[in-house]
């Protein structure tokens, strides 16, 4: 076995779902304004995320009242962390009424937010129209380090990274991209033993209905280690555990671990190798 890892250490409301077209020619659009031509999408809805928040401008449940001035932030928590699904800019046309949603989530392991979207959601008189829940895709491609030689990166592409909402806010989130380890690290080979060119990578993909309980588990190509020669490495099953309530199955910490984290080992952090072959040559 062989780990790596770090250290991260209201009264009831009516609900609009049903109502919202009557309800959406009381709105005005964002009371905050745009963004200046020199903040980025992505800022501008970081920004909304701590406005909404310091000034209190959120709620459960959509109702009436929240409709009188956008934008408004509904939340939810699921497993301690404070999910806060944006409301803003709505518009009533003759082709229907829609509005725009955001999203800001945060990694606790460095601080890093990332934000999604999805511009001209749809309302008819029974709710979202999207028979589905609606998605809100990422804004632009985000680059996480999970150490000082390892990094994890999402592209900003349709249909791969997206939150998942519905008229109660967020519902899941879906993350879908790579993880890709420093030549000082690990040096890819092929099946002969010959180092390939570039970083070694692997893909993944993953849905959770809790931003602070993931879990990758992905597999790795051939590679060895730099300055270890004759042998190599393939790994059948890896898990990258980002989860702070639970850690992979079946998993066994050396002491120092558990001297270290004591009763809250879950709060552990990193990747732990279930499965590997080792090839010597």
């Amino acid at each position: 076995m062989i780990m790596m890892s770090w250290i991260t250490g209201k009264s009831k409301k009516r609900t609009i779902c049903s109502k919202l077209a009557v309800l959406l020619c009381l709105i005005n659009l964002s009371a905050f304004g745009m963004a200046s031509p020199t903040k980025s999408f992505s800022e501008r809805i970081h920004q909304l995320h701590d406005k909404l928040l310091e000034t209190g401008k959120t709620t459960q449940q959509l109702s009436e009242s929240d409709l009188a001035s956008l934008p408004v932030g509904i939340t939810k928590n699921v497993g301690g962390y404070e999910y806060l699904v944006i409301i803003d800019s709505a518009r009533f046309t003759p082709k229907g009424a829609f509005f725009d949603a955001y999203i800001s989530l945060q990694f606790k392991t460095n601080g890093q937010r990332i934000a999604f979207a999805a511009r001209n959601v749809a309302f008819h008189p029974g709710g979202l129209s999207a028979s589905n829940d609606v998605r809100l895709a990422l804004v632009n491609e985000a680059t996480l380090p999970l150490g000082p030689k390892t990094k994890l990166s999402l592209p900003a592409q349709e249909n791969k990274n997206y939150v998942a909402i519905d008229c109660n806010g967020f519902k899941a989130v879906s993350l879908e991209g790579k993880i890709s380890f420093s030549r000082e690290l690990l040096i890819p080979e092929d099946e002969h033993g010959n180092a390939l060119p570039g970083q070694l990578e692997t893909n993944f993909k993953v849905n959770s209905s809790d931003w602070n309980a993931m879990m990758l588990s992905v597999s790795l190509p051939t590679f060895r280690i730099p300055n270890l020669q004759g042998i190599n490495f393939k790994v059948e099953e890896i898990t990258l555990d980002m989860s702070d309530i639970a850690n992979p199955a079946n998993i066994k910490f050396p002491r120092q671990y558990q001297l270290q984290y004591g009763t809250h080992v879950q709060l552990w952090e990193g990747f732990f190798i279930r499965r590997a072959r080792i090839g010597l040559f």
